[in-house]
């Protein structure tokens, strides 16, 4: 039940920052937008009246993505997957004063923290753990959703393609694909 009253939160906030932001010179945009508002509201409505829902911009269960990790018995990968890429993908310092900053060449200022975008080669570790994820994603379908051996082998075939790509002297009539 948290989960769709976080939800629905959650659309109402979305719906209110609509609102705010109608255009107030373009009547047929201002309409068609209006159009969308109220469909948006119907929606909400025929679950719980708009006006009753709580918005809490915080986590639908009340738990961090951290407890309910150990609840499922899978701390190893939150620790070791989720973290890491959440970093990245929410741009917190952990992945920012790594990849993209760095301490500054200046004497009046030796301490302090510049952006920069990082010239690095491809990052392996990064394609070898997205593959490893992708194939326990695919074998677990397999079993659970088709009832058979886990034998997705995905990342078998993208280490074969990547060693084809590296191995192969392209022919120097034809262009590069």
């Amino acid at each position: 039940m948290k989960y769709i009253e976080h939800g629905l939160g959650q659309a109402v906030l979305a719906l209110e920052h609509r609102k705010a932001n109608l255009p107030s010179d373009d009547d047929e945009d201002k309409h068609r937008i209006q159009t969308i508002i109220d469909a948006e509201e119907a929606w909400i409505n025929g679950q719980k009246f708009y006006f009753l829902v709580d918005v809490n911009v915080g986590s639908w269960s009340g738990k961090t993505t951290r407890s309910m990790a150990d609840d499922a018995g899978c701390l190893n990968f939150y620790n070791y997957v989720y973290m890491p890429f959440s970093q990245s993908a929410h741009s917190t310092w952990y992945h920012v004063g790594r990849y993209n900053s760095r301490l500054s060449d200046s004497p009046l200022n030796r301490l302090i923290w510049v952006p920069q975008i990082a010239d690095r080669s491809m990052d392996i570790w990064n394609l070898h753990l997205a593959i490893k994820y992708l194939d326990k994603t695919f074998s677990l379908f397999d079993e659970k959703g088709l009832g058979r051996l886990r034998n997705s082998n995905i990342h078998d075939w993208v280490y074969d393609e990547i060693q084809l790509r590296f191995t192969e002297q392209p022919n120097s009539n034809e262009p590069l694909s």
